[in-house]
């Protein structure tokens, strides 16, 4: 199980040539990424914060005034990957204001510079409550 992270401040700091340059996880409370640039960043995301654990909670994280650019990937990735129920993860209160993001190539699946996702990362198919409906769920994945 990860530690709890509270009050963390990161302001005017460079990133260059790196894969990812902040990765937060789990318990996070009152983060701030602040008047940074990221330049070159190839991984997935420049900057990525992500609740993976049953019952984690990520409260209250700001990306603001950023540069982020000449990178590949997604620039700012927020990812809820623990499981739903009882005891899911929380994410409250994120947000990411006036960043500019300039020159990234991003070679994904999705065709977007900044992705909130909630769920497993690697998520099953949809399913219906109808029971005639999910019967024929698969129906259009085999035909082409």
């Amino acid at each position: 199980e990860s530690g709890k992270v509270r009050d963390v401040v990161i302001r005017d700091v460079r990133f260059t040539d790196v894969s990812t340059a902040i990765r937060g996880r789990d318990y996070l409370c009152n983060i701030l990424v602040e008047d940074c640039e990221f330049a070159g960043c190839v991984n997935l995301g420049a900057i990525e914060f992500a609740t993976t654990l049953d019952g984690a909670v990520m409260r209250w994280v700001t990306v603001r005034d950023n540069w982020l650019h000449d990178g590949e990937g997604m620039p700012v990735r927020f990812w809820n990957a623990a499981n739903a129920g009882a005891s899911a993860a929380v994410m409250e209160h994120v947000a990411v204001v006036a960043n500019v993001i300039h020159g990234y190539k991003n070679n994904g699946l999705e065709p977007v510079y900044m992705q909130v996702m909630l769920g497993k990362a690697a998520p099953e198919l949809m399913s219906y409550a109808d029971s005639e409906l999910q019967k024929r769920r698969d129906e259009h994945l085999k035909k082409k």
